[in-house]
């Protein structure tokens, strides 16, 4: 191994890497992800509302010594303005009411 040469054996045509950098520059910025659309963007954010708020109640109710009872005793003890807002998404989520 130590008689082997340790010149670099592979060549490059002269001047490809000045241009390199805005070859791959200008390929990348062709190149553009399609957006999302508003109506997505708030499909998607009540979606994880609704995947978050279906967790936690179901890992409440799997606690020991935690039923539905004391969820329901949860509810009651919120304010108006806190139970009306739950009331109002719950009616108005489109993934529930299908």
């Amino acid at each position: 191994m130590n008689d082997m040469s340790r010149h670099n054996i592979y060549t490059i045509p002269e001047g490809f890497l000045d241009s390199f950098d805005g070859q791959v520059l200008s390929a990348a910025s062709r190149r553009r992800l399609p957006r999302m659309s508003a109506i997505s963007r708030i499909s998607l954010a009540a979606a994880v509302v609704v995947c978050a708020l279906t967790g936690t109640v179901a890992y409440l109710l799997s606690l020991p010594g935690l039923s539905e009872h004391h969820v329901t005793q949860a509810f009651c003890n919120l304010s108006d303005a806190d139970r009306e807002f739950l009331m109002e998404t719950d009616e108005n989520d489109i993934f529930l009411n299908l």
